[in-house]
């Protein structure tokens, strides 16, 4: 799975886009009805506070 967020000006502040991609196989189909609730609090932490995933991020690489 692989996760994107890209950020551009709007008018009242910032717009940020999120996508997840990836193919589910085995396992992961079953499960993937039970991961999206799951997956749903952990993003909007992460919109909560862009700058402490963009310093996580930068760390990595």
């Amino acid at each position: 799975m692989q996760t994107t967020y890209t950020w551009s000006d709007a008018r009242d502040g910032t717009f940020t886009t999120l996508c997840n991609n990836g193919e589910p196989r085995g396992l992961s189909v079953v499960a993937g009805a039970f991961m999206g609730p799951m997956m749903r609090p952990a993003m909007r932490k992460d919109l909560a506070n862009p700058t402490s995933v963009l310093e996580s991020q930068r760390r990595q690489t």
